[in-house]
């Protein structure tokens, strides 16, 4: 028998008790990753000990889990398993393993129970039926199967929570024992640290508007999100923050899972999809390449949710948007394994679920009872403009980064987050309008200091908002794919494609596979805050402006895949902090600049298939050995990170 963790010894103790004092059915929480087939199969072996002739089904609801429950119980408690759907005859009883276990598949079950109502028959009152995954008990059929057992029952979960809010677990179970939380668990080392990151909302995957007391449909997803956000903008995203973990990626459906897959390989990065309807041996090969490393992305559709365990994923992209809690921890839980040398799990919640369901380490009360409707409130995480990490709402400034999560009212102190100010801007305690103040000095006076600084604000923003109009009108920008709010009286945070700082200053441009034609503006060069411009994957034409060399903030330069002409300005030179430099597939010529050799916090640099000539500048080698100048057919270039 495995050694147990203190956590899970009370687990069992305390399931044991419920059980032996009558409450004869008993549901048991412990988050993904704990160990929950751990506690059961040490209090089944105990159970079996203290009643020698007594039975025990193990229900489960997917034959891969009914394979590897199997497994467990015989190799790590050295019970007596038998696998009793392929004995169980049509009109026949379910069948029993005496002083052992009956592993049976919960469909198996349902479908028995619609022609025989005696299913349980050689079972009795001392018997035990664990219900593996009980979240799904009050689904159709598995809550008749659990009401007629004749015996005591023990239902295990990470997540006792149903989609209805008026549903719950009151009539199924009689009690519900609760393990430690998952921020418990990561500051003990059980399970790994995590961060959550999300993209802008109009970058984001979503779901169909409307609530038919369902989840939602894999058409719905897609019909609702332009494909260059459902894969493109999906795997930038994962470049940006993730380029050099392995990956587990939840897609939406087999043609998304593919096609991410796709995009994932055209990026030189290994890729493989695993599906429930994947042959053994492939799956089996995709798996054992993941775990060597040699494929880094597995993207799956529902199969790495339940029961898989994946302990080298150490980023979890999630790229369907759920109703359901339960799927939502249960994707986040394969990347929170502990990790050597307590590494973290990178989480890229491309949904924006986390702002509804919270991050793993929101804390969390459980109960038997329907859970009701969501009161109105702050939300469990909220989102850096900045950088996108998902924090707790009482955070002042970002744990990543370090940005402004919201301000202090000038007259009575108070923090509000920006999402709040951004939707009144009157202080909801005081009622103060510093807009007011500045423009027409009504009220309390604010200090020459405040006027000054709020005037120099003003000023900032509206050559920002100069800039962007100019890049509008430049490049088609009433026929660019998406412009929403553009070239209206809409704050720039709500622009599409556009964020901003906690002084309104545009800190990010992405605008990739947008439907951009004509020149970049040097004008764009006065977006003194920018960090990441992403104008990749349009029909840009022109050169490269001198301009770009003075966004001495800039980490994140893309403007690969367009038809950009003459050569790279040396002036990109001058980019001190640019950690990501694309500039491949466009017609680019001449010489590589000498100047990008001082880019010391380069990571990334990728000139392929254009025309450049003459020597690679000695400064880039070490991108690596297999980098190389390109020919004057643009067939080579150099790609390194």
């Amino acid at each position: 028998m495995p050694t147990l963790r203190a956590y899970q010894r009370d687990l069992v103790e305390r399931g044991f008790a419920a059980l032996v004092q009558h409450r004869s059915r008993v549901m048991l929480q412990l988050p993904t990753g704990a160990g929950k087939t751990v506690v059961a199969g040490a209090t089944v072996a105990r159970w079996l000990r203290d009643q020698p002739v007594a039975r025990v089904v193990w229900l489960t609801h997917r034959i891969e889990l009914r394979a590897q429950s199997a497994d467990r119980l015989r190799k790590d408690f050295g019970l007596i398993v038998e696998s009793g759907g392929e004995r169980w005859k049509t009109n026949a009883p379910a069948p029993s393993v005496t002083s052992g276990v009956c592993v049976l598949q919960a469909q198996t079950v349902v479908r028995r129970l619609e022609r025989m109502e005696s299913i349980w028959q050689q079972y009795g009152p001392n018997d035990l039926l664990v219900v593996d995954e009980a979240h799904h008990a009050p689904a159709r059929g598995w809550e008749r199967a659990i009401a007629i057992w004749p015996g005591r029952t023990l239902g295990l979960t990470a997540t006792p929570w149903r989609i209805p809010a008026h549903q719950g677990f009151e009539e199924i179970f009689s009690i519900l024992i609760c393990g430690p939380q998952i921020s418990e668990l990561q500051r003990d080392g059980f399970l790994a640290n995590s961060r959550t990151f999300t993209p802008p909302r109009e970058d984001r995957i979503i779901g169909k508007m409307g609530d038919n007391g369902a989840d939602f449909a894999d058409s719905e997803i897609e019909e609702s999100n332009a494909p260059v956000v459902m894969t493109t903008k999906a795997v930038r995203f994962w470049e940006r923050l993730a380029r050099e973990r392995q990956t587990i990626v939840y897609a939406v459906s087999t043609r998304h899972a593919h096609n991410l897959a796709d995009e994932f390989e055209k990026n030189d990065v290994p890729a493989a999809v695993i599906l429930a309807d994947t042959p053994a041996n492939e799956r089996e090969s995709a798996l054992n390449g993941f775990k060597a490393a040699d494929i880094q992305v597995l993207v799956n559709v529902m199969v790495a949710t339940e029961g898989v365990d994946l302990p080298d994923a150490s980023c979890i992209v999630i790229t369907r948007p759920t109703k359901s809690l339960s799927l939502f921890l249960q994707m986040i839980g394969r990347g929170l394994r502990p990790k050597q040398n307590r590494g973290d799990c990178l989480i890229l919640d491309l949904t924006g679920n986390s702002e509804i369901h919270g991050v793993p380490e929101t804390k969390r009360v459980w109960a038997l009872a329907p859970r009701g409707e969501r009161r109105d409130g702050d939300p469990p995480v909220v989102r850096c403009r900045v950088c996108g990490f998902m924090a707790h709402p009482s955070y002042h400034r970002c744990p990543e980064c370090d940005a402004d999560m919201g301000k202090a009212c000038v007259r009575c102190g108070r923090f509000r987050l920006w999402k709040r100010w951004s939707q009144e801007i009157v202080c909801d305690h005081c009622f103060h309008d510093l807009t007011a103040e500045v423009e027409i000095s009504t009220g309390e006076p604010l200090s020459a200091q405040i006027i000054q600084a709020a005037t120099t604000e003003h000023v900032s923003q509206t050559n920002d908002e100069t800039a962007l109009l100019a890049l509008y009108h430049a490049t088609g920008g009433p026929t660019w794919n998406r412009h929403c709010r553009w070239a209206t009286d809409s704050p720039l945070h709500e622009w599409y494609g556009v964020s901003v700082d906690s002084q309104g200053r545009v800190i990010r441009l992405d605008l990739a596979c947008n439907g951009m034609v004509g020149e970049i503006p040097d004008t764009l060069g006065s977006l003194q805050k920018l960090s990441a411009l992403d104008l990749s994957g349009n029909s840009l034409s022109g050169s490269i402006p001198n301009s770009l060399g003075g966004l001495t903030d800039l980490r994140w330069l893309d403007l690969s895949d367009n038809q950009l002409g003459g050569p790279i300005p040396a002036s990109l030179g001058d980019l001190s902090e640019l950690n990501w430099l694309r500039l491949q597939d466009n017609r680019l010529e001449g010489l590589i600049p000498s100047e990008l050799g001082g880019l010391h916090h380069l990571e990334t640099l990728r000139l392929s298939n254009n025309l450049l000539t003459g020597p690679l500048p000695e400064l880039l080698a070490r991108f690596g050995s297999g980098a190389t100048s390109e020919s004057k057919d643009g067939a080579r270039g150099l790609g390194g990170s």
